[in-house]
């Protein structure tokens, strides 16, 4: 992978679409045919045209404003443009882009960002305001409502949360904050969103200290593949940095990786599988498989364990691995011998089993014998869950968040499947106090780099 050479054409592309950014901060298109959801209604447009002789094809598009909102239109004729090169931000100095460039980013409903990580990171958004506290809820609909893009200020992510939980609770409801704006469900979602992004700034200065720390004893290219991946990407197809099955990995995936952060089901689930599939390659029969981790939690996908059983040829399963979630900020590994019939479970805390995982690998196994008509499979052939004949290396406590590992509950499931699978059954070969390298060498396996 010629890193230099798909990092230079990316950024080409991002200057050109950059370049078409006006300075003004009030240039947000809102010319399209659908309006946003906190607009007045049309009927309400046609009134305010009527009375004042405003045509619709008129040089501005208007919101209502309420105090506390910012008027955000269209500037039409407007020549100003500027190009910003990603390698000129300066680390120690801000970039007041403002929320102009990033609406796409702002207003979409996951982190597979268009623009840089790098650069959402290094841009101003609107800061907090802890005074802004109260509001009043109201189940109407025919309130104008403020357009969350124009403010200024931000309530407390944690009231934005109470809020969300009361739209959880009543299907059409409004919340009033006084001398600031009144917002419905996505405009709730936006201010959200701006503390999303906002977060985003500390996350980007530890990783950029992380990978230099991390990467500055291997190859010298590495760093700069890894670093264009995780920072640089520009994506304004809106494509994924990588694929695998049925997973898909973006920037902001990637960057669970990096220090002691707890990683997602869609990592876990793609270097699980990543790994089966290389051990199966290698020894030319399918022995080891995946299976999916939100299994191990909640109601058991029956369609999902019969489209396993479809790809899969279980005749010749050995081994079926299930990473399990455990209190919702814990992972776990369950391993399925098909061998012994005995389902082998630890984690490096060491935990008690799980009431669920033996409720739903009880599930799992009635499903797949269903399927297959296999003994092998039959539920009353499988002994009790047991630990590991060789545990798992001890965790670190979450205490001491000085020491490599306290937070790698889930690399040691994917480096213990990895060990598993290349037959590494006497002692597992890694520890939790090298979780550095070993994120660095789970970040060039989701990346497909050599090493």
């Amino acid at each position: 992978m010629n890193a230099k050479k798909k990092a230079k054409g990316s950024k080409d592309k991002g200057k050109a679409f950059r370049s078409s950014l006006h300075t003004s901060t009030t240039d947000i298109d809102v010319s399209g045919t659908s309006e946003p959801p906190w607009s007045y209604s049309t009927k309400t447009k046609e009134k305010k045209e009527k009375n004042t002789g405003q045509s619709k094809n008129s040089a501005t598009k208007e919101f209502e404003r309420l105090p506390g909102s910012q008027l955000i239109t269209t500037v039409k004729g407007s020549s100003s443009v500027e190009v910003i090169n990603v390698d000129e931000f300066s680390p120690n100095k801000e970039a007041s882009l403002g929320a102009k460039g990033i609406v796409d980013d702002l207003m979409r409903p996951d982190d597979n960002f268009k623009y840089p990580r790098r650069m959402l990171g290094e841009t101003t958004f609107p800061g907090v305001d802890d005074t802004l506290r109260t509001y009043v809820k109201e189940n109407i609909t025919g309130c104008i409502l403020t357009d969350p893009l124009g403010v200024e200020k931000l309530p407390p992510l944690s009231i934005i949360q109470d809020i969300e939980e009361e739209f959880r609770n009543k299907s059409a409801l409004v919340v009033k904050f006084p001398l600031y704006g009144n917002f419905g469900r996505e405009g709730v979602r936006i201010l959200k969103r701006f503390h999303r992004l906002k977060g985003l700034c500390k996350e980007v200065e530890f990783q950029k200290k992380w990978l230099q720390s991390t990467f500055s004893e291997k190859d010298p290219m590495l760093p700069e593949e890894v670093t264009y991946a995780l920072l640089d990407r520009w994506n304004i197809e809106g494509s994924y940095l990588s694929t695998y099955g049925n997973y898909r990995i973006t920037s902001q995936e990637l960057s669970l990786l990096c220090g002691e952060r707890y990683l997602s089901d869609e990592i876990l689930n793609f270097l699980v599988e990543k790994y089966c599939d290389k051990s199966n390659q290698e020894k030319q029969v399918e022995h080891s498989i995946l299976l999916p981790s939100f299994l191990s939690t909640g109601d058991v996908l029956r369609n999902v364990v019969e489209r396993i059983c479809l790809r899969k040829d279980m005749g010749l399963v050995t081994n079926m691995f299930l990473p399990v979630h455990m209190n919702m900020c814990h992972w776990d590994l369950a391993v399925f011998s098909v061998v012994e019939q005995t389902v082998f479970f630890d984690d490096g805390y060491h935990c008690p089993i799980p009431n669920n995982l033996k409720s739903n690998a009880v599930k799992i196994l009635n499903i797949i014998y269903e399927c297959t008509g296999s003994d092998k499979y039959k539920p009353s052939n499988w002994t009790d869950i047991k630990r590991f004949v060789v545990p798992m290396p001890d965790q670190p406590e979450d205490t001491a968040r000085s020491t490599n590992g306290f937070g790698s509950c889930g690399v040691a499931v994917i480096c213990s499947v990895r060990d598993i699978c290349n037959g590494s059954t006497a002692a597992f070969t890694w520890s939790y106090h090298d979780s550095p390298s070993l994120r660095a060498e789970l970040m060039m396996g989701v990346l497909d780099i050599l090493h």
